[in-house]
Parts: C-alpha cells; structure tokens; sequence
C-alpha cells in the first residue's frame, strides 16, 4: 500500500511570486516567499532521512513535472536540503558541523486566481526513487 501525500497548509501566495509564473525566476521567488513565511521546516523536517534537524535556509529546488489547468497549477519539486545531527559534544556524538545531504519531493498546488499555495509532502516511493 502506498502512503499519501502529507500537507503542511494553505499559504498566501505574495503578488510577486503569482507575477513571476512562467519565468525563470519563479522557482527561486516561491523559495524565497516559502522560506519567509517559514513553511518550508515542517515538511523538510519530516522528511529527513540521515540528521535529526533541518535546514531549509539553503534548500535548492528542482522542478520534476508540472500539469496547469486554467489558473490551477500542481507542480513537483525536488528539494536538496541539509540535515545535522546536534549532540551534547559527549565522546561519542556525532559532530554536528558535519551537514548530512538531505532530498525529498513536495508538491505544490498553486491557484494563481486566489493567490494561494497547498504546499505537500509526497512519500517516498517504494522503490527508493
């Protein structure tokens, strides 16, 4: 049985980001707005699979697929992210200055009419891709 996507809520979309659909600078303008309005920790801490603490400040995101209809938009996005591992600095702890390469895949589905975001985290697949 395959898990479902998770969502993480419904955010306001700013005027910039919905102006800069369909240009080159629209994925960096969504990080940035996602990242200001912090709703990216939750879903990157979720998904984590080597540290125990995100951090999204230098999340790197990848466009996967995108379907559009009418002012609805779903779109799939790799996130390269980081991890750390912090410890109490006891013999034995990992050393958290050593960032663990983190990836997961959110879905974002944009209604660009009511300039809001559902931002989504999908589950691994089983296959491990």
């Amino acid at each position: 049985m395959q898990a479902e996507a998770v969502s993480f809520g419904i955010y306001p979309l700013p005027e910039n980001v919905v102006n800069a659909w369909g240009s080159p600078d629209f994925l960096d303008l969504m990080r940035q707005a996602l990242l200001f309005m912090d709703a990216l920790f939750a879903p990157l801490q979720q998904a984590m699979a080597h540290g125990s603490y995100a951090h999204p400040e230098d999340a790197a995101f990848l466009e996967l697929n995108r379907h559009e209809q009418g002012s609805q938009v779903v779109m799939d996005i790799g996130v390269f992210y980081q991890s750390s591992l912090p410890g109490c600095a006891c013999a034995g702890d990992p050393d958290p200055q050593i960032p663990q390469q983190e990836y997961c895949v959110l879905r974002l589905r944009l209604n660009r009419a009511e300039s809001v975001l559902e931002l989504q985290l999908l589950p691994e697949r089983e296959d491990g891709e």
